[in-house]
């Protein structure tokens, strides 16, 4: 097997660990007494959307073993990013709240139509957001902030963490690139999220970049995404 098929055996890997987060979570929560029938429907609606994540990244394996492509596939549709977002952050939570940080959301009140794979997408901005807490410290802050246009959705990043150096940020996306900006956030990672944010990016039509002012100031990623319509609807 090539280094191409390897490396996308890693990144699908790498993407594995994100829904078991949620997934412990809801289990946990499923063991306590006297929980009301509406929670026990959310903690439900978690684990099925968290599954089937899993199950699509397990799809990716099977289909790189058998086809020998090293590269995600897209399952096109119309996109509804009210419930893409509620998913990205629902998987993203119990991360953030071990960090004591805080995760802030500015969404358009209504939402544009999106012609992409709503796994992949839910990929990129999980990622995204995961990236930000491990480089900002404890009580720190992640923004989320998404803003439509005629012909594009832009979403932005942003923490209060430790920053990126102006060295760095030229390499922030290459698989397997880390930069050691403080001696425990990047312990657990392989250097692999980010080439996954930049691969399904670009394979929707869009662009990420890197922004930061250097080191203690905070960071930031921006994805554009194009949209293929103007309509939209209320969430």
């Amino acid at each position: 097997m090539g280094d191409e098929h390897l490396d996308f055996l890693a990144m699908v890997a790498h993407e594995l660990r994100n829904p078991l987060a949620p997934l412990r979570q809801a289990a946990a929560l499923l063991t306590r007494d006297g929980m009301e029938e509406e929670g026990l429907t959310k903690l439900q609606a978690i684990i099925v959307r968290q599954v089937s994540r899993m199950a699509r990244l397990i799809d990716d394996l099977l289909h790189v073993s058998r086809e020998g492509s090293g590269r995600f596939r897209l399952n096109e549709q119309d996109v509804d990013l009210g419930q893409l977002f509620l998913t990205v952050t629902e998987a993203c939570h119990p991360s953030i709240q071990s960090r004591r940080q805080v995760l802030v959301t500015h969404f358009p009140e209504r939402w544009p139509t999106l012609r992409g794979d709503a796994v992949r997408l839910a990929q990129v901005f999980g990622n995204l957001i995961d990236n930000a807490s491990r480089y900002t410290p404890e009580d720190g802050q992640v923004e989320l902030t998404a803003t439509v246009s005629a012909t594009e959705i832009e979403v932005v990043v942003a923490d209060t963490g430790f920053g990126i150096s102006a060295a760095a940020l030229e390499h922030v996306f290459k698989l397997f690139v880390q930069e050691n900006r403080v001696p425990s956030a990047g312990s657990d990672g392989l250097g692999i999220g980010l080439a996954v944010v930049r691969d399904l990016v670009h394979l929707h039509g869009g662009t990420v970049t890197a922004r930061s002012d250097g080191p203690n100031m905070g960071s930031a990623f921006v994805v554009k995404l194009p949209l293929m319509g103007t309509s939209a609807s209320r969430v």
